[in-house]
This record gives structure tokens, C-alpha cells and sequence, in this order.
């Protein structure tokens, strides 16, 4: 793929990730007193996450390590001789206030949020929420 259809494609994939953002936002606000809400939000903003992560590892060739962390989303990317804006301003903590467990050796991620009660296992709204890449 040539330089100018990378950037499109990247160009589209950000306008993706906003329009999306959006419609979460909409889509929310009537789960507003729902007790699923927390879990419904969780699984929204980790879809967020992990389309950042694929449209990394897409630039870069892999995905952020563990010890590089989520945060590297938020940094400016600089990989395979060229610069990037960051693919996501600011990640916030899961819907019950923890951060999410990120774990990647660069060729594979998952990324998890241990639920309301914060521990792993659980039903219900304790329930742990994983994604892992396609």
C-alpha cells in the first residue's frame, strides 16, 4: 500500500474512532440509572481501546508492550521512520474507577477491566470484561 493510502486509510480510521465516540455518547445516556450501564460503558470505551491499538500496530508493525503501556496511545507516535498524532487524547479509568489491565508482548494484547467488585472472576456486575485482539 502506497504512503497516500495509508494516510487515507488512518485519516478514515480516526474519523471512525470520533463518530464512534459519539454515537457512545449518545447511546449512553439513556442507561444513565441502568444498572448495566457501568458494564455496557466498559465494553464501549475497551472497543475504543482496542481499535487504537489496532491502527498502532498498524503504524508501528506491533502492538504497545506491557511495559510501554496504554499511555503510549496518548503519546505522539514516531515508528518506521515517521511521526503520528496521538490516536487517543486521554484514557480514562474503567466505568468503576480502576485503570485497565493491559497486557502485551507486542505481537498480541488483551485488555481487561475486573468489574464493580474489582477482583478477578465474579457474576453479574463483578463480572471481568476481557478483549483480546482479532
Amino acid at each position: 500500500m502506497s504512503g497516500k493510502n495509508k494516510s487515507i486509510t488512518r485519516l478514515i480510521t480516526a474519523f471512525v474512532v470520533i463518530l464512534l465516540g459519539a454515537a457512545l455518547a449518545l447511546w449512553l445516556r439513556p442507561f444513565k440509572n441502568d444498572p448495566r450501564a457501568p458494564r455496557a460503558k466498559a465494553r464501549a470505551e475497551m472497543s475504543l481501546i482496542k481499535t487504537a491499538l489496532t491502527q498502532y500496530r498498524e503504524i508501528c508493525g506491533k502492538y504497545p508492550t506491557t511495559d510501554e503501556s496504554l499511555e503510549k496511545l496518548t503519546l505522539p507516535i514516531s515508528c518506521n521512520g515517521s511521526g503520528h498524532d496521538p490516536l487517543i487524547n486521554v484514557i480514562s479509568d474503567d466505568p468503576w474507577g480502576h485503570p485497565w489491565i493491559y497486557a502485551s508482548d507486542g505481537d498480541t494484547f488483551a485488555l481487561k477491566s475486573l468489574g464493580a467488585d474489582h477482583a478477578v472472576g465474579g457474576t453479574d456486575k463483578n463480572e471481568d470484561i476481557t478483549f483480546t485482539q482479532d
